[in-house]
């Protein structure tokens, strides 16, 4: 099963089915950093505009720098993500609590 998401006006694939997932709370959720999935190692989100990269926390404390390509971005690790740092449209942090 593939999951999708419509950004920008297009359909964007995240990856297959049985991942775990904070709530969505609408369209604007997603858009705003809402979205982020654990696909058994692999966490998939998206982020607003304006995010080149995200920063992902591990379990321990250590972090990952993760480049966003078209809102999205993907990290494999055998460690657990806690959170994701990006930035708001504003420019302001955001972190997002990862699922798990």
């Amino acid at each position: 099963m593939l999951n999708s998401v419509l950004l920008n006006g297009r359909a964007s694939a995240l990856s297959g089915g049985g991942g775990n997932s904070v709530p969505l709370k609408g369209h604007a959720s997603a858009l705003a950093g809402g979205l982020i999935t654990l696909f058994g190692s692999t966490l998939v989100g998206l982020v607003p505009d304006g995010n080149a990269t995200v920063t992902v926390v591990l379990v321990g404390g250590d972090t990952r720098t993760v480049r966003v390509i078209d809102n999205a971005y993907r990290i494999t690790t055998h460690r657990r993500a806690i959170s994701v740092i990006a930035k708001t449209t504003t420019g302001h942090p955001l972190t997002i609590r990862a699922p798990g």
